[in-house]
């Protein structure tokens, strides 16, 4: 599809089209490590609590063994969990879930999720439009509904 694409590009700007590598890169042009980085992070890929992020549940229980928790938001800016395209819609309950369990979440997990779900509507309400209203739509329905929110 890229290649489709180069050209299509390439036949509108009247250009030649660059020629495409038949082998893999030998990585020479990669940042030093980036290959075993990636090669590390899928062989040590376990539960994903955020699929926008790629936020493991690893990460997130390094970060609860640090003992730096002082409420929900401090997990959240040091994962990005919460922080994708669907601003926390399907791994907000995850997280409660991953807290409940270690015996850290404070009280009631549907208030927590409550008070987190009403901190991103403020952020989201004002540019909402179009496709972003039919999105809101669907994760106040999920939320509604599966959580009696």
């Amino acid at each position: 599809m890229a290649e489709k694409t180069v050209d299509l590009i390439c036949n509108k700007m009247e250009s030649k089209s660059p020629a495409v590598p038949s082998q893999p890169s030998s990585g020479a042009n990669e940042p030093k490590g980036l290959r075993e980085r990636f090669r590390k992070f899928f062989q040590d890929r376990g539960e994903i609590l955020c699929d926008c992020e790629m936020v493991q549940r690893k990460e997130v229980d390094d970060f609860l063994r640090e003992g730096k928790m002082k409420k929900l938001q401090d997990i959240l800016h040091r994962t990005r969990l919460g922080k994708g395209t669907c601003q926390g819609g399907f791994c907000a309950f995850r997280l409660l879930g991953v807290l409940h369990e270690s015996g850290l979440a404070k009280g009631d997990s549907n208030d927590a999720l409550k008070k987190f779900l009403e901190e991103r509507w403020r952020g989201r309400r004002p540019i909402l439009w179009g496709t972003s209203i039919r999105e809101e739509e669907l994760l106040e329905s999920i939320y509604k509904g599966v959580f009696n929110l």
